[in-house]
């Protein structure tokens, strides 16, 4: 057997190797950085360790030197001899001294000093600024640049002590042993500092060395770690997985199971277990399926040959539904024609009779009665015919060109009778400019007038209604709006008022008549020339019932054809 196979078997190696490379350096490598980290803190804490008590040791140095100063410069005869021997000097001779071995420089210095070999650089005079302001600082250290080389800073404050005061208190101006005029300090005054400058160079420079040595140490960890991962993997896992992968390539081919070794690790073993029983299943399932498949086949048959039953069945249900609607739409039909030929005659006799007056007062009032009952029984089966058509998609279409304005002229003269009998302000407002549109005349004569009677039967008396006509250049359509001062609709009545049967005012009791088709024959209307309606009302306020049309025929691909359903 190769010791690879497949590309995924290859892949398996690769991706635990890895894996546990990754785990591995990114664990070494936070405690790379966590170590380096602690000794870089601690080579500073030792460096500031030794900076500070190598400063507390010149301060003692310099208070020795300090009390010393009579017996230092006394000779054995008793004469005053000043030796130059202070403080400054002896602090300068031991920085130069350090400096020579160590690198160490270190001197005594304040804002305004004696001897220009102790005044201070820059960041000493910052720090010493800032002894000068706060008593409560100590001491001051951090890393400063000197030169292009990082260096170590410390600094110590240092306060007129009662040996200091021979060469710099009281009298101010006079001439000390030293020969400078003395500061006339006090005792406690803020004297300067001890300002201690270590070179950071070699510390770097053993960090570093630090860092490769761990970098290296977990480079040999990694790299026997894969090398040991990888041998134990490959004689525990993968080499199990790729017999178990030529056990299940040969049983695709032959339906055979070959004899494997099994592994000597539990939860491989437990695996080829279930693969070898799982291998036996299907051999067993293979030779029972071709019986199993025919059985099911004549389930399925079984089955196909009743969803057919069932969709006959359907079938007839819906041709049977379908001749009720027809049944229900002629039915309409055949009423309305029976029913509107003596209602116009009852309509003609009524007009003469009401034109002829009568003797009895009473009696003009009957026919008047007459006169609105038969006008109100047409208005129903109007709506019922028109209504028939729509539902059998029967309604032709046959387009002209005409003015808007020749419609509202025709409705104005229909309506006016029924607008000054409720004392109703009506006014109209078309653009001179307005193109002629292409359209069923009829149709559009018919839809607005349904909208103006709605519009009419809900506006109370001394209301207004008003037409507005606008026209879109760019979409090639008009939009008319008829708004009134009414009743007005509840919002959640607003996308039902186009229904078919829909009553605003529902119940036993209704205060206005009608059908409820006005407005669903309105919309279909309207929609027939692929133009759209809605409606915008509030309650108590009125109502703007608007719709659209396309002043082209063109533009509506079934306005010269029969509507079929």
């Amino acid at each position: 057997m190769k010791i690879f196979k497949t590309f995924h078997q290859k892949n398996l190696n690769t991706q635990i190797i890895l894996i546990v490379a990754i785990i591995v350096i990114i664990l070494m490598s936070v405690d790379i950085g966590w170590g380096s980290y602690n000794q870089y803190q601690l080579a500073f804490k030792d460096l500031h360790n030794s900076t500070s008590m190598l400063a507390q040791e010149l301060i003692a140095t310099r208070v020795f030197i300090a009390e010393k100063q009579n017996i230092i410069n006394i000779d054995r005869d008793g004469t005053i001899n000043f030796k130059y021997l202070n403080p400054s000097v002896v602090v300068r001779g031991i920085s130069e001294t350090f400096n020579g071995t160590l690198g160490y420089s270190f001197k005594q210095t304040r804002l305004k000093v004696r001897n220009p070999v102790n005044a201070p650089d820059p960041y000493e005079q910052q720090i010493l600024k800032k002894f000068a302001l706060n008593r409560n600082l100590t001491e001051y250290a951090s890393i400063d640049t000197i030169n292009g080389y990082k260096s170590y800073r410390y600094m110590v404050p240092l306060y007129f002590e009662e040996e200091c005061l021979g060469c710099h208190g009281e009298p101010k101006g006079a001439i000390d042993i030293a020969g400078y005029p003395k500061e006339g300090a006090h005792l406690g005054d803020f004297a300067g500092a001890i300002s201690i400058t270590a070179p950071l160079e070699q510390t770097y420079k053993d960090l570093r060395i630090s860092l490769i040595r761990d970098i290296l140490s977990t480079l040999i960890l990694l790299l026997s770690l894969t090398v040991a991962v990888y041998l134990s993997l490959r004689s525990k896992v993968v080499k199990p997985l790729e017999e178990m992968a030529e056990l299940a390539t040969h049983f695709g081919k032959y339906l055979d199971i070959p004899e494997t070794i099994i592994a000597d690790n539990y939860e491989i073993s437990v695996l080829q277990n279930s693969l070898h029983s799982m291998a036996n299943n299907l051999k067993i399932l293979y030779e029972t399926m071709e019986s199993q498949v025919d059985d099911r086949t004549k389930e399925l048959r079984k089955a196909n040959n009743a969803l057919h039953t069932h969709q006959e069945s359907l079938r007839q249900i819906n041709e049977e539904l379908t001749k009720a609607s027809g049944a229900k739409s002629e039915f309409i039909a055949l009423m309305s024609h029976e029913l509107q030929t003596p209602l116009t005659s009852i309509i003609a006799y009524s007009e003469i009779l009401i034109q002829q007056g009568s003797d009895v007062p009473e009696t003009s009032d009957y026919l008047f009665d007459i006169y609105q009952s038969a006008h109100h029984l047409l208005d129903l089966i109007t709506d019922l015919l028109d209504f028939s058509k729509l539902e059998k998609d029967k309604v032709n279409l046959h387009p002209t060109f005409f003015e808007f304005s020749e419609i509202t002229a025709i409705l104005v003269n229909i309506l006016t009778p029924p607008i000054q009998n409720k004392n109703l302000q009506f006014s109209i407002n078309i653009p001179s400019d307005l193109p002629m549109i292409e359209a069923d005349k009829n149709k559009i004569k018919q839809a607005l007038m349904n909208l103006l009677s709605n519009a009419i039967k809900f506006t109370p008396s001394g209301g207004s209604i008003y037409i507005q006509v606008l026209y879109d250049k760019d979409k090639e359509e008009i939009q008319v709006s008829i708004s009134d001062t009414g009743l007005g609709i509840e919002a959640n009545n607003l996308n039902q008022v186009f229904e078919k049967f829909f009553q605003v005012d529902s119940g036993t009791n209704r205060e206005f008549g009608g059908l409820g088709l006005g407005l669903a024959v309105a919309k279909q209307m309207i929609e027939l020339h692929r133009g759209t309606i809605w409606v915008d009302s509030v309650l108590g306020k009125g109502s703007t019932f608007n719709f659209t049309l396309p002043i082209l025929a063109h533009q509506n691909p079934k306005s010269t054809q029969e509507l079929e359903g």
